[in-house]
């Protein structure tokens, strides 16, 4: 009876090693984490392109037909017109005065788990440390948000590297 009962301890559901499907997928779809990607990606342009309006000059350039692409950070990156657009918006006498929302956007944009998107932050970093260099021996406090700016990507790029 001993030996009957242990064989009664288990059954073919506890043991049965076939999973249930519904509770064993942990993998992320691919297509759906691309698709967020883009999605993130096309929402930070389209609200830069609410920031800084296109160059009256350019009109067949908008910042807002970057993020149409399948892979708008990286259009963004491989566009001079968008460089040269944010440039001109740094390089003004009164970028990075009180809250900048450019200065804003960078930051949110650096923090940002998307790499590509962390990239066209970091390719502005030379000009905003020159312009904040060239500014540092100025009365006017017009550049206060770019040290502040500076600080959180260096503090992040040391957190990151552990």
């Amino acid at each position: 009876m001993d030996s009957n009962n242990n064989n009664n301890n288990y059954s073919p559901s506890s043991t049965s090693s076939t999973p249930h499907p519904t509770t064993t997928n942990n993998t992320t779809d691919p297509v759906q984490s691309w698709w967020e990607t883009v999605s993130k990606a096309r929402s930070r342009i389209l609200s830069l392109s609410s920031i800084i309006p296109s160059h009256p000059s350019s009109s067949s350039f908008s910042l807002s037909s970057l993020a149409d692409s399948d892979r708008p950070a990286i259009s963004f990156l491989s566009s001079p017109d968008a460089y040269s657009l944010i440039s001109s918006s740094l390089s003004s006498p009164v970028s990075g005065s009180g809250s900048d929302p450019l200065c804003q956007w960078l930051y949110d944009t650096y923090l940002s788990s998307d790499p590509n998107l962390r990239l066209i932050v970091l390719s502005f970093l030379p000009l905003l440390s020159g312009i904040y260099l060239s500014r540092i021996h100025s009365s006017d406090s017009s550049s206060a948000p770019f040290p502040c700016w500076l600080r959180s990507c260096s503090s992040c790029h040391l957190f990151f590297r552990g």
